[in-house]
């Protein structure tokens, strides 16, 4: 009987086989067709979404630095995505330790396991030891770096709600990278495009509406407290970290994060009519 093993082996040396005599038999044409157009092959691969959809945001990054996006090309409505795909800002330096007050990694009690004759300990088993084993299974973790969504900015005038928006045409540039979403906002056409530089953690987006003359909608970014969870952000913890606007021009501002032992920055570049503010400890 022949075995799993030897019958994949035989396939696949009978494809090669195959393919070394289709090349044999057929001319070469490589050149005569000339050189593929990659951007159109992209392009023609493009995702594009004409609804919300709680499990397909679309992300922008390099690598190193990830920004996912809703309908609206930033993270306006993270509620509605929140128990699928989490909206985030992630890069690959961004993490968060919380602090183990009163416990001691060194106090640890592994499961003893035998192999091969001997005793050896495993990290298996929280019986007794609960908060240690989960504290140190679950730090460091990721960070969520900071949302970024559209708000309304009149006083009393709530928060952006999917009901608000309309006429929704989103696509991804894969060859550019560049993010394009246009919808209506209470009717009125916005567009914006969204990317990531090519090696920087580094968002930029442009805003294209009449909201935006008129004053109506802004910007509004919010930092959350670390968390192990899928979405890597606690917003229920105001008091155990700190936002603070450390350099502050006409055109830029600097924001300084702490959270615990943890810091980092946020620099901010705007134009049009923009102006930075904060009603909250923690957005902007």
């Amino acid at each position: 009987m022949i075995s799993r093993r030897k019958f994949l082996g035989v396939v696949v040396g009978s494809g090669a086989l195959y393919g070394a005599s289709r090349v044999d038999a057929l001319p070469f044409s490589g050149a005569a067709r000339g050189d593929i157009d990659r951007a159109a092959l992209v392009d023609r691969h493009n995702p594009a979404l004409r609804a919300l959809d709680p499990l397909s945001p679309l992300t922008v990054g390099n690598g190193e630095f990830a920004f996912t996006a809703d309908i609206t090309g930033l993270q306006t409505l993270p509620a509605e995505y929140e128990n699928k795909m989490p909206l985030c800002t992630m890069s690959q330096w961004g993490w968060h330790t919380r602090p183990a007050p009163g416990l001691d990694p060194a106090k640890l009690r592994p499961s003893q396991y035998d192999s091969h004759g001997r005793s050896v300990g495993y990290h298996t088993d929280s019986t007794g030891q609960t908060e240690l084993f989960n504290w140190l299974r679950q730090n460091p973790h990721r960070l969520h770096l900071g949302q970024i969504g559209l708000c309304y900015v009149a006083a009393g005038a709530g928060e952006i709600k999917l009901a608000d928006i309309s006429e929704i045409e989103q696509r991804l540039d894969l060859w550019s990278g560049i993010l394009t979403s246009r919808f209506r906002l209470e009717g009125v056409p916005v567009t914006v495009r969204t990317a990531v530089h090519p090696t920087l953690d580094q968002l930029a987006v442009s805003i294209e509406s009449r909201l935006v003359e008129q004053r109506r909608i802004g910007v509004r970014f919010a930092f959350p407290y670390g968390s192990p969870e899928m979405n890597a952000a606690d917003w229920t913890q105001p008091a155990r970290h700190e936002t603070k606007i450390s350099i502050s021009r006409e055109r830029s501002a600097q924001l300084r994060r702490v959270l615990d032992s943890d810091e980092y920055f946020v620099a901010v570049e705007w134009s049009g009519p923009f102006t930075l503010a904060s009603t909250e400890p923690h957005a902007f």
